[in-house]
């Protein structure tokens, strides 16, 4: 269905006269809604032809549309920029003094504390904690959440003299664009909504245009996932659906590409080898329940992008990329994620990783490339005091101001 359908679904506007749904005037009524929170999308396109990100923001605008007295928003600003996130926030502020109710789930504690007047805090299932703007600490929220203390992460110190485990030009959407990753590094990708980070990595897994890299094996043409995964690349999209298979059991999407390492003569599977080596990456991650046998689709979106990162946690996978690789987990889950990366790295293994946020990068990487204009900077090396994160939000605002956010998913 088109954006305008999806914003005005179930309320759409009929010809006088006639039962026939008024297109002309659904689409005008969809744009004033989408302008309402900032978007130049065409109300005309079909919205599976949209970014997730943009396919979000209908979902919102829809939500606007409405003009609920309650609206509950879960997760709203996971695939979000800071431009569409602080313009959201405008609009909760004036549905709030509009006298609208409104439910806000978030793992961004940052966001909890901003916009809410009481928070309601659950863990596995129960409500631990009922708390009041202005009589909690970001530790107590943290302490509720997960059960315990969360530390910064110290900052690492790579090798300087690694190898390059891949390397190359990658052309995506007639853009190319020259990279590297070394072993014992994270390097970390940041832009704008729909800047095209997306895609890029997307492509170095093989999946949209065919790009050729360096890998330890010598040259490589990545035409498709296969290919990367026997390269040792390994892959956790931005959007769980693409990678997860929600009907097979939480064991079977996490061995999904190394079957071949538990495959007997003959064609069958040992499952007693694959069971051992499921369970303890299962405990590692915290993928709860912790039965492996469950079909994936029944886990909480939390754990199952654990199962997802799981899954490059074996085989011979050495190179990750990562797309908003803890999108939508608990804090508790996001530290645990970011331990994992970097023992990944310190092991020999290579990291790149996208991030709508610029703060987690900042904390976890070793060089940082910024999408400036729908092209890589030159990567930029973690400086001994840390990163300047006021300086690299002003290199983010190098972009072109008349370039839309829109134009930018195109």
């Amino acid at each position: 269905m088109s954006v305008a359908d999806n914003v005005m679904l179930g309320r759409w506007p009929s010809k006088i006269g006639l039962p026939l749904v008024d297109n002309s005037a659904s689409e005008r009524l969809a744009s004033e809604w989408l302008e309402t929170l900032g978007l130049d999308i065409n109300p005309k396109v079909p919205i599976g032809s949209l970014s997730f990100a943009a396919r979000q923001s209908v979902v919102i605008a829809r939500a606007l549309a409405r003009q609920a007295r309650l609206l509950i928003l879960d997760e709203p600003t996971a695939a979000l920029g800071k431009a569409e996130v602080d313009l959201l926030f405008k609009l909760i502020e004036r549905m709030r003094a509009q006298g609208t109710a409104i439910i806000y789930v978030s793992h961004r504690l940052d966001e909890i504390k901003l916009l809410c007047d009481r928070v309601v805090a659950l863990r596995d299932g129960e409500v631990v904690a009922e708390l009041k703007r202005g009589a909690y600490t970001y530790q107590d929220l943290v302490l509720a959440i997960s059960g315990q203390k969360i530390q910064q992460m110290a900052a690492s110190i790579p090798p300087p003299d690694a190898p390059v485990l891949l390397a190359g030009d990658a052309h995506y959407n007639k853009i190319d664009e020259s990279l590297s990753v070394r072993a014992g590094w994270v390097s970390g990708l940041h832009g704008l909504l729909g800047s095209g980070i997306e895609n890029l990595l997307r492509c170095l897994f093989g999946a949209c245009d065919t790009c050729q890299m360096d890998t330890p094996a010598g040259k490589t043409l990545l035409s498709n996932p296969g290919a990367a995964i026997r390269a040792g690349i390994g892959y956790v999209p931005s959007e769980r659906f693409h990678a997860i298979v929600p009907h097979m059991s939480v064991r079977d999407n996490i061995v999904l590409p190394h079957l071949q390492h538990f495959a007997r003569i003959g064609g069958t599977i040992n499952r007693r080898a694959l069971d051992a080596a499921v369970a303890p990456l299962m405990a590692r991650l915290g993928i709860r329940p912790d039965n492996p046998a469950l079909a994936a689709g029944s886990l909480s979106g939390g754990n199952q992008q654990k199962l997802l990162f799981a899954r490059w946690m074996m085989g011979t996978t050495h190179t990750l990329l990562l797309d908003e690789a803890t999108h939508g987990v608990d804090i508790g889950a996001k530290a645990l994620i970011k331990s994992q990366i970097r023992e990944f790295a310190a092991r020999g293994g290579a990291v790149l990783m996208h991030s709508v946020e610029i703060e987690d990068l900042a904390e976890l990487v070793d060089e940082l490339y910024l999408m400036i204009g729908n092209k890589l900077s030159a990567p930029q090396q973690r400086p001994p005091s840390g990163y300047d994160l006021a300086g690299l939000k002003g290199q983010m605002s190098l972009i072109d101001p008349t370039i839309t956010h829109a134009e930018h998913a195109q």
